[in-house]
């Protein structure tokens, strides 16, 4: 395992590259541009390097490239001591000056790296969900970025990405849709992207929820859009559309690997207000919700 200092696995930009410090500091010393989205691989064997995913757009725009790389995952310590015991499984660097996270601790695998954060768990004695002994940059694809000083969109206007807008229409009797009511169906998808497509798909003869729901997967893989788009698409539409496709058996199926959504809570936070919604990770595509810019 290579030291701290040499864990990025970008390769150095030549000189005639350079960005001035200005630049660096807010898109990072990696040049490679148009990087549309990062995805951890953390289902591999226990033992293997912890790898990611990087989906870039062509340099024409018209396609996506796809390659794995590996990194290090790596958290700040305030007292190496804590990780005494644990041997060969990590390297680290002491951190120039005097603040209170003194080392910066990085790890070949996802497995050690949860190991170290137990043991100094359990060694803090500490009852919070993270000891403040360390100091834990939670998302792999962000530690990804910072250590190998990469940024997505570099060099990518707002038309450069493949934006795709959906809106989703419910027939319901009973006042409000509930995806729960086997009535409550989906009855009219509408599309509509930033290269002049669009596209209604409906209910129709021949043409159930089922099969509308079916079909609407086909058409966002087909298009495979870099970003979905739409307004309270968290909270209703996408929720609504996977509850239906649940309810259907049908795997909605729209991730760039081919991985159906995975939802999590979360909050947003405008100013003394907080909002809570259920979220949602699309692999290899961003979502877009225009609720929180009202």
């Amino acid at each position: 395992m290579p030291p701290p200092s040499s864990t990025a696995t970008a390769t150095a930009a030549p000189a005639s590259d350079e960005r001035p410090l200005a630049d660096t500091a807010l898109f990072g010393k990696d040049p490679m541009p148009r990087i549309v989205d990062v995805e951890p691989l953390m289902n591999g064997p226990s033992g293997e390097p912890a790898r990611v995913r990087i989906y870039q757009r062509s340099e024409d725009f018209s396609s996506i490239i796809e390659h794995e790389e590996s990194f290090y995952p790596f958290f700040f310590l305030s007292d190496i001591t804590f990780l005494r015991g644990l041997r060969d499984t990590f390297r680290y660097k002491r951190l120039d000056g005097d603040n209170f996270y003194e080392h910066l601790v990085v790890f070949r695998t996802w497995n050690e790296y949860w190991d170290a954060l137990r043991q100094v768990e359990q060694r803090t004695d500490s009852d919070q969900q993270q000891p403040e002994e360390i100091y834990r940059v939670g998302a792999p694809a962000q530690q990804y970025l910072m250590q190998t000083g990469r940024t997505c969109m570099l060099d990518m206007t707002l038309d450069d990405l493949h934006r795709l807008q959906l809106d989703i229409e419910v027939y319901s009797e009973g006042g409000f849709p509930n995806a729960d009511r086997p009535e409550d169906k989906v009855i009219i998808v509408a599309l509509s992207d930033n290269r002049d497509w669009t596209e209604v798909l409906h209910v129709r003869d021949g043409i159930g929820e089922k099969q509308l729901l079916e079909e609407l997967v086909y058409v966002i893989q087909e298009r495979d859009p870099d970003v979905i788009e739409g307004h309270n698409v968290f909270e209703f539409d996408i929720k609504y559309l996977l509850d239906r496709c649940d309810l259907h058996g049908v795997d909605f199926a729209i991730g760039r690997d081919g991985s159906v959504p995975r939802t999590y809570d979360s909050s947003m936070r405008f100013a003394e207000r907080t909002v809570d919604y259920p979220a949602v990770d699309i692999v290899g595509r961003h979502v877009i919700d225009t609720y929180f810019q009202v």
